[in-house]
């Protein structure tokens, strides 16, 4: 089965999607049976030594470079070139499928609410309608989403165990739990704005200088700006704003921390929790990030409301928390990625979702 994979975001490790597509793509090709996929890109060209990817610009004759896959997967959703290519693969017979990533949520829709609705009834609607399934990352997704499609499918991302002794941590000089927000600055999907004004609520109960946080990431520079601004106000050294992190320096974040953050509005499946549980660290996430049903099952963290007093009481309460409950935790969010989210498991998923949207157009 020969699948190819539509992008349309820049593929860069500092976005979900720049993360998980490639390392997807890979984990395809070594370890399914059945399964042969390869990666279009739309935005810039992306090279690689592991797959087949193309170019959106570069392809010479798209009709016969189309007809040589069995299934189409876009991923995401608003890009004007998917509507080009869908039509085509509609007069073709070629079936198709969206994995959206947090694209269909109800609360994602309401930025740029105005010119979505627009879009949607005069395009995206259709597009979605007539693909050949939708699939999700989990059932928070598939629950949050709006639904114009009733073949829904879910495909779990996956993550790659290739680090030693991830449960290590190194050695803790703050006598309290040691915080990390780990993704881009971004107020209105990421939530870091409502993570600053809960560090203002904790300053407001007297109960700052008990909190160590870092806060990694990336953003625009007014973003940036309003960030190192609203930390300097705070006045507390032991909350720092330290920039993108990757490879090396990431790793080495996560093992000087404790309890990982994550205060999204919305979110598919983030790929940065699965890091973070995978290196022990318990997590407090906003309903946004769609881990409410693998958080109440596993016993991996603490839920709140995308408010930030309860955002500010999560993190009070983690951090009186006791070592034997947190290490409990730690070792429950290990195992769950082990157990749910390892690549042969996720693949041998994949194949059999693509084998039933393919066999369902016939």
């Amino acid at each position: 089965m020969k699948v190819l994979h539509v992008v349309g975001n820049k593929i860069e490790i500092s976005n979900g999607i720049g993360r998980l597509i490639p390392e997807m793509i890979n984990m395809h090709n070594l370890l399914g049976k059945n399964i042969n996929s390869s990666l279009l890109v739309l935005s810039d060209d992306y090279k690689n030594d592991h797959f087949p990817s193309f170019y959106y610009r570069e392809v010479k004759c798209f009709e016969s470079f189309l007809k040589r896959f069995d299934l189409v997967v876009f991923h995401g959703v608003y890009f004007f070139e998917y509507l080009r290519i869908y039509k085509k693969l509609i007069k073709y017979n070629i079936p198709y499928s969206i994995k959206p990533h947090s694209s269909l949520m109800k609360s994602a829709l309401n930025k740029s609410k105005i010119k979505k609705k627009l879009a949607n009834w005069l395009f995206f609607k259709k597009f979605i309608e007539s693909a050949n399934g939708v699939v999700f990352t989990n059932v928070d997704e598939e629950k949050n989403s709006v639904i114009w499609n009733n073949k829904s499918l879910i495909e779990p991302n996956g993550i790659k165990f290739d680090y030693l002794e991830p449960l290590k941590k190194t050695e803790n000089m703050f006598p309290g739990k040691r915080f990390i927000y780990l993704s881009r600055i971004d107020f209105e999907h990421k939530g870091t704005d409502l993570l600053l004004d809960a560090l203002s609520i904790i300053q407001e109960r007297g109960n700052l200088d008990n909190i160590k946080l870092d806060i990694y990431g990336k953003g625009d520079g007014r973003q940036e700006a309003v960030v190192k601004k609203r930390i300097l106000e705070l006045g507390n050294h032991n909350i720092q704003f330290k920039g993108p992190a990757f490879g090396e320096k990431k790793i080495n974040a996560f093992r000087e921390s404790d309890i990982f953050i994550l205060t999204s509005r919305y979110e598919g499946f983030p790929m940065a929790i699965l890091e973070a549980l995978f290196f022990g660290m318990p997590c407090i996430v906003t309903s946004g990030t769609n881990m409410s049903n693998i958080l109440k099952n596993n016993n991996i963290g603490w839920l709140t409301d995308c408010t930030p007093k309860s955002i500010a009481d999560a993190i009070l309460q983690a951090n009186v928390e006791s070592c034997e409950s947190i290490s409990m935790k730690s070792k429950n969010g290990f195992q769950y990625v082990n157990n749910n989210h390892n690549w042969e498991s996720v693949v041998k998923i994949s194949e059999s979702t693509y084998r039933n949207i393919v066999e369902g157009a016939k």
